[in-house]
């Protein structure tokens, strides 16, 4: 049965969420209403949220999608990231749950805050902000008593971010080098004294907690491919990993008690709590069900030690979130977030598959219609065979250095409802797969990827599964970029591509992005007076005569990331080249880097499939 396609995007869509100090309420940011606006609902001793109320109600001054600081106060109050129509402009405002007041933090226009945390003793509130130094970060508190603002610490030209953690008068925080690079000091509020604590050069780290005088539990890849947990002796500066050198894994401790680990298998959850006396001692429990095909993406607790929340979503089910009982273990479903009339078995899971490119193994997700299961690479199922060749929409993720794992993309579900196959690589500078893989990407944008997403082509053509003649691509932020750059290099392959939001011009991308990435700009990309001939090669729009397919490009106008003038530039060649119908431009007035209104992403999903089904 086919069905249109508003009702693959019936869902409760929710960005983050947090549990009162008390476990009693939940407050969570959705766009259930039709724009990210915040929400509060108690909390039964048993079964779902029942009767969530608003607490905020602007169609343009909305929670901060990318990051959703919700900090509790107490069980009364909530510390809230906002910006205006996701300009990323960030200010933290303090909701009063029994008055109804709100306090704002106060802001300089233009700058960006970041809420990280509230101390224990509830009297003041962290986060960094360019406030000072517009092109990097500092360290600030704010005092919930008297409203004032101190800056703590601060370096010009350098991103410095509290990590969240904290031990006596010893606050921690992380030096950014670059996304895959940091190192973790401490400073003394009283004496503002800074102490290193791991400055290691090339690799990352991250507190989970203090352990004693000389020891902490940290996450890190040192002298590794992948991030593992570890027992880091400060007095010797050596390092105990819990585990083998193998797939990453997030770490939480809980009451220096439990140890919390999720790991990430090629893209899939598995999470497991083990006793913990200063190590890792018996496994206490694993989570043993279907959540093990998709991710949990957070796990937090509650002040008075009594609960865990955890976030989870996969291919088939949207974000929602469950509460564990840390006592017993027992888990309960706090929200069911899925809320359209297409019976949830109807929905497709992908396959893990991997193929071999430059030399190495490239793991990618391979989503296909019931028509295309049983032929080639994917094992048939008993009395099945496949009837005909399905087309295929190539997704390249965003990023880049980000993963592709199983999440819920209506747009993968419509179309793979129409008969396409969805095929989503995780080429080279994705995360997940070791260090080595997640660093190739920079300085080699558009480089290092691009045989990967060749060679994952013509796999896919040798595997029997897709029709060669209809082979689509369609890719947001880097993704949208790797699309303009296989429409230029990859000639005669696809049938029409979707650009969403991508970088064109890496010349102009680098110096227009938020001014706070500009410290790791030249390391990450490039820099376009010393390495111009470089990033002109790896700019799709000095290649554009070579696109040889339709196009259609979206792009949010107050997008600060990937802004407006990335796409304009792309339509404006275009149509200099081959005249005004030689690409199709869609542009939302309101809109930043993504589309988080309800109408405004099934209006961009409705173009892209209306764009690509008419060239099927």
């Amino acid at each position: 049965m086919s069905y249109p396609i508003s009702e693959f995007f019936k869902r409760i869509r929710v960005f983050g969420a947090s549990l009162s100090d008390d476990g009693r309420q939940l407050c969570f940011v959705s766009s259930v209403s039709g724009s990210p606006q915040l929400w509060i609902a108690d909390v039964p001793p048993q079964g779902l949220i029942h009767y969530p109320r608003p607490l905020t109600d602007d169609e343009h001054k909305r929670p901060y999608i990318w990051e959703p600081g919700l900090k509790w106060i107490g069980v009364d109050k909530i510390a809230v990231m906002f910006d205006t129509d996701g300009d990323e402009a960030s200010f933290i405002e303090i909701l009063d749950l029994k008055s109804g007041d709100i306090v704002s933090v106060p802001r300089v226009v233009g700058s960006r805050d970041i809420l990280s945390h509230v101390s224990d003793d509830r009297k003041f509130l962290f986060f960094s902000s360019n406030r000072v130094h517009k092109e990097s970060q500092s360290l600030f508190q704010y005092s919930l008593k008297n409203g004032k603002v101190e800056e703590i610490y601060s370096r010009k030209g350098i991103n410095l971010y509290w990590a969240g953690k904290t031990h006596k008068n010893e606050h921690y925080f992380y030096e950014i080098e670059s996304n895959v690079s940091n190192r973790l000091y401490s400073i003394n509020l009283k004496s503002k004294k800074v102490q290193p604590i791991f400055v290691e050069k090339d690799c990352a780290v991250g507190i989970v907690s203090y352990h004693n005088k000389n020891k902490f539990l940290v996450v890190t890849d040192f002298k590794r491919e992948f991030q593992n947990p570890a027992v880091l002796d400060v007095s010797t500066n050596k390092l105990d990993f819990l585990f083998p050198d193998k797939w990453d894994r997030s770490t939480k401790l809980f009451n220096k008690k439990l140890l919390f680990i999720e790991e990430n298998r090629a893209g899939q959850s598995v999470l497991s709590i083990y006793q913990w006396r200063g190590h890792r001692e018996a496994l206490k429990f694993r989570w043993r069900s279907k959540l093990n095909k998709g991710v949990i993406s957070h796990i937090s607790f509650t002040k008075n030690s009594t609960y865990a929340l955890i976030s989870y979503h996969s291919s088939i089910e949207p974000l929602t979130y469950y509460r564990m009982n840390l006592k017993n273990f027992k888990i309960q479903l706090l929200m069911n977030n899925y809320v359209s009339k297409i019976p949830q078995k109807k929905l497709v899971s992908p396959k893990i598959v991997t193929y071999k490119s430059q030399g190495r193994d490239v793991y990618s997700l391979l989503f296909l219609p019931k028509s295309c299961s049983g032929s080639g690479i994917i094992p048939a199922k008993a009395g099945t065979r496949t009837t005909k060749k399905c087309p295929v929409i190539v997704w390249p993720h965003g990023g880049p250095q980000s993963q592709e794992r199983p999440q819920p993309r209506p747009i993968f579900q419509y179309f793979i409802n129409k008969g396409f196959a969805i095929w989503a690589p995780n080429h080279a500078g994705s995360t997940g797969f070791g260090r080595t893989f997640t660093k190739a990407i920079m300085r080699n944008w558009g480089t290092a990827d691009l045989p990967d997403m060749k060679n994952g082509i013509e796999w896919l053509k040798k595997s029997r599964l897709i029709d060669p003649q209809r082979i689509f691509i369609v890719g947001g932020s880097y993704g949208g970029y790797m699309t303009l750059r296989c429409l230029t290099q990859l000639n005669g392959q696809f049938k029409a591509g979707a650009e969403l939001f991508g970088p064109s011009n890496l010349l102009t991308f680098a110096t227009t992005v938020p001014a706070d990435w500009m410290p790791y700009m030249d390391a990450f990309l490039g820099n376009p007076e010393k390495d111009k001939d470089m990033l002109v090669e790896q700019s799709p729009v000095f290649a554009l005569d070579k696109i040889d397919c339709p196009l259609l490009v979206v792009q949010g106008a107050k997008d600060p990331r990937v802004v407006k003038a990335e796409s304009d530039q792309v339509v404006e060649k275009l149509r200099q080249l081959r005249g005004e119908r030689a690409v199709e431009y869609l542009v939302f007035e309101d809109e930043g880097h993504g589309f988080f209104k309800r109408d405004n992403e099934l209006k961009c999903y409705e173009r892209v499939a209306q764009f690509l089904e008419r060239y099927l």
